[in-house]
């Protein structure tokens, strides 16, 4: 096993005291390593050396052949290490939200004076980092937490937040200092529980689906669609399905939405068999569809167009759902009154993704967003779709242009004549010579 991690003769005293005398340890790549002892026997001391706090009077530490004891404790953390820490240390005063955006601060570019000038860059640089911290909320179950305050949470949730926060700066080492200490045993058991199925910042993979293909296949007539296909989405993550025309990326979506059914497999949704569900009931579950081409009601003015889509709504949450879907397209805003057909191409696309959002959806199926836009309207597309992510809508997301999918998308899937022939994070896929021959031009 490759070792990330290496110290050797490690000592350090506090007057009188040796606290570490000729410490060696070496903790390979993907290793758990645990640090076992009684109190007071140097395990957090050990951990403060590591990260730069504590300055050792012998010994060498190496992290990836690179010498860290010479680095303060943020170059440290920007090389990959990150930690937890014996006493909980969360911001308290801090929504659950904010704690975990601040430990994603090392891998934000923007800087004060973007921020201060609003640059689309930074935006889309926000959107990604709250989507990312939404996501790692999610994997250690405090979703439903992200506007709470920190110092409102048991503490069994304080330690899972302090987790996430330090998940947020991407570690290649993740140092935890007694994780379940001071916690009751059911607690301890639920702090070990693994969580879901999602890709999350760095490529990390955790383990529970929101919506599962198993095995589906799809003909019409006697060309068959799709083929024994199977891919997870987890909450909270935008997926992409790329391919080339004709490779079964639209048929998908139209079988996860009950428009055409499968030969073939299962559908879980929320651990559910939708397999032989109606689509109203699909939509009504939290699955909504924006199909290829808009199509939207080209004679109907815009206002009517949403109010359509969100005809399932009970009647209290018309006006909110209204106002949250023209906020996030002010110019839809300005075009109420208008015929929905007198729209460019652009805002039309902006139009059939709002109509979606007046069904409040947790599922978001797009189906080629950025088709016969204009560069400068599919990047603006795209930006939404990231602040849809970010607000905690899930989405898979079927595009042609593979460049712009995978730079919003955790994970994708490749499809070629009905089959996945390829998956992986967006990462992974976008350096595979392969995708970069096929999808991204070389």
């Amino acid at each position: 096993m490759t070792s990330l991690l290496s110290v050797s003769g490690l000592s350090i005293n506090f007057g009188g005291l040796a606290a570490l005398s000729g410490l060696d340890l070496e903790v390979g790549e993907g290793a758990i390593v645990a640090l076992i002892g009684p109190n007071g026997a140097g395990k957090t001391t050990v951990f403060n050396v590591l990260t730069g706090l504590y300055r050792p009077s012998h010994g060498r530490v190496t992290f990836r052949g690179d010498d860290l004891l010479a680095l303060a404790p943020h170059a440290i953390a920007r090389r990959g290490i990150a930690r937890t820490f014996q006493n909980t240390e969360v911001f308290r005063r801090l929504s659950a939200l904010d704690n975990v955006l601040i430990g994603r601060h090392a891998h934000l570019e923007g800087g004060v004076l973007g921020g201060a000038l609003a640059l689309p860059r930074v935006r889309s640089e926000e959107t990604r980092a709250r989507r990312d911290a939404r996501a790692l909320l999610d994997l250690v179950g405090l979703r439903a937490a992200a506007g709470v305050e920190a110092a409102s949470l048991p503490l069994g949730h304080q330690k899972r937040l302090e987790m996430a926060r330090a998940l947020a700066a991407e570690p290649a080492l993740l140092l935890l200092d007694e994780p379940a200490g001071g916690l009751n045993g059911r607690a301890a058991r639920d702090l070990a529980r693994p969580g879901g199925d999602r890709g999350l910042p760095g490529g990390a993979r955790v383990v529970s689906a929101l919506l599962e293909l198993h095995g589906v296949s799809v003909s019409y007539g006697k060309r068959r669609a799709l083929e024994d296909a199977s891919l997870t989405v987890g909450a909270g993550e935008i997926v992409a399905l790329l391919g080339a025309n004709g490779s079964g990326k639209s048929t998908t979506l139209r079988m996860i939405s009950g428009l055409v059914r499968p030969s073939r497999g299962r559908i879980d949704y929320e651990g559910r068999d939708i397999t032989t569900w109606p689509p109203d009931g699909i939509v009504a579950a939290g699955l909504v569809h924006v199909p290829e081409g808009r199509e939207i009601f080209s004679e109907f003015t815009v206002l009517e167009n949403l109010l359509v889509g969100g005809h399932t709504a009970p009647s209290r949450e018309v006006a909110s759902r209204l106002e949250r879907a023209l906020a996030m397209f002010p110019v839809l805003r300005e075009r109420q009154r208008q015929p929905g057909g007198t729209l460019s191409g652009g805002e039309q696309q902006m139009l059939a993704i709002a109509r979606a959002l007046m069904a409040a959806p947790r599922v978001l199926l797009l189906d080629e967003p950025s088709l016969g836009l204009a560069p400068r309207l599919a990047r603006e597309i795209f930006r939404v779709i990231e602040r849809i992510n970010a607000d905690g809508v899930t989405v898979l997301l079927v595009e042609q242009n593979a460049r712009h999918a995978l730079a919003v998308a955790a994970r994708g899937y490749v499809l070629e004549t009905g089959r996945i022939v390829m998956t992986g994070t967006s990462r992974a896929l976008t350096a595979d010579p392969r995708v970069r021959a096929a999808y991204l031009g070389g």
